[in-house]
C-alpha cells in the first residue's frame, strides 16, 4: 500500500496495476483486502468492459476502489 502511495505521488501505477488488466488488479487488491482486514468480497468485472478501458480509465478505477476499500475499512472501524 504504501509503495502504490509513492507512486501515486511520482505519478506511476501502482503495482497491482503494472503489467495487468483492471480485472486481475482489481482481483489482487480485494484478496489483499480480505486477507489484511478479515473482511468478505464480492467482485463481479464484466471483462468486455474491462478490455474496452484506455491506460487512464483502468488506472482511475482502480484509484476509486482502492479509495472505496480504504474508506469501507475506516468506517468499519468507526462503528466498533
Amino acid at each position: 500500500m504504501l509503495r502504490d502511495i509513492r507512486n501515486f505521488l511520482q505519478g506511476l501505477e501502482p503495482e497491482d496495476l503494472r503489467g495487468q488488466d483492471l480485472g486481475l488488479a482489481l482481483k489482487n487488491l480485494m484478496s489483499h483486502y480480505e486477507k489484511t482486514h478479515g473482511s468478505r468480497i464480492h467482485l463481479k468485472i464484466d471483462q468486455n468492459a474491462v478490455q474496452n478501458l484506455s491506460r487512464i480509465e483502468s488506472l482511475n478505477l482502480f484509484y476509486i476502489a482502492q479509495e472505496l476499500l480504504s474508506n469501507s475499512v475506516k468506517r468499519a472501524r468507526s462503528n466498533i
